[in-house]
């Protein structure tokens, strides 16, 4: 299949509904009206992949607001990841593949599938050695990204895999699952370490503390918990909107999460802090994005629209 590269100039719009936000920056116009579901913000800030149910995927220059459009034929696409060198591109297409490309060119790297089910997660290692893939397979697939070879197959899960995310020193994996459970996994030894289970509906996202001593998970049961790693054990549980998605920088404590109302909450990683809250979708957000530092926050909604906050 091939990939095309064509570029636009696209302005940065901001939208008079929340212009008055003191955080929102504006609005990247794609044309799509179907749903945004994948964002992902490249190793240096300045560069944004996003995707959805338009069966594109677009390169979207921070600073100077050019984009560049990927086309293939993999249908909508449901995630998506930078390498931590910020050369690659992995795409997860609902049709059961997984595609690495390069950014500088577009070209195809190299096609994983057709996978038994398609991915609903991408994340790299943060020494870019291991693509995990997760979804609908009900497992969690450890690649090598320079070859698409299986280097491990972590099992466990009895549903579907909704998102995994590797602790900032790379040693560990947290998974979130439709089976009501968080999963942590020993990366080198391809073990289970402890199964989580302290929400009472589907887990959405699951994300690791700075320094991985604890991880924050957000369910359809309306909270978001922070259990310690090493022994499961709950640390604080605040009620919160039903979150779908979360992302938080590397080196940052701060995360975005994305709610089934079309806002975005903002708070730190111990659940201290009071919730921000902002509207900023109509209908449902389905990902969010954080630059490094945490300084810059992408949203992406139902609503087919992109946009970016302060």
């Amino acid at each position: 299949t091939a990939w095309l590269l064509p570029m636009l100039v696209l302005t940065l719009v901001p939208t008079l509904a929340v212009a008055r936000s003191r955080r929102y920056l504006g609005e990247v116009r794609t044309g799509w009206v179907l749903p945004v579901r994948a964002l992902a913000v490249g190793p240096k800030g300045l560069l944004l992949a996003a995707g959805g149910d338009s069966n594109q995927v677009i390169l979207y220059d921070l600073k100077g607001r050019r984009t560049r459009w990927l086309k293939s034929t993999g249908g909508p696409v449901a995630t998506l990841a930078f390498s931590p060198d910020g050369k690659t591109l992995a795409v997860g297409w609902r049709s059961f593949r997984v595609d690495l490309v390069s950014v500088t060119t577009g070209r195809l790297l190299r096609r994983v599938g057709p996978l038994r089910g398609y991915p609903q997660s991408l994340a790299f290692s943060p020494d870019g050695k291991l693509l995990a893939v997760a979804g609908q397979a009900q497992q969690i697939s450890l690649l090598d990204p320079s070859t698409g070879k299986l280097e491990g197959l972590l099992t466990g899960h009895t549903s579907w895999v909704n998102h995994v995310s590797f602790s900032d020193d790379g040693k560990l994996l947290a998974s979130a699952g439709w089976d009501h459970a968080v999963r942590l996994w020993d990366v080198g030894r391809r073990k289970l370490l402890r199964s989580i289970r302290r929400h009472r509906y589907a887990v959405n996202a699951v994300l690791f503390s700075t320094k991985g001593d604890w991880v924050i998970s957000a369910s359809d049961d309306q909270h978001l918990r922070r259990s310690a790693v090493r022994d499961g054990r709950s640390l604080s549980d605040r009620r919160s909107p039903a979150v779908i998605c979360m992302a938080r920088a590397p080196g940052s404590s701060r995360v975005v999460g994305g709610t089934f109302r079309g806002k975005l909450l903002l708070f730190d990683t111990k659940l201290k802090s009071p919730y921000e809250v902002k509207a900023a979708h109509r209908g449902q957000v389905f990902a969010v994005a954080a630059a490094p530092g945490g300084r810059l926050v992408v949203s992406g909604g139902r609503d087919g629209k992109i946009k970016l906050w302060r």
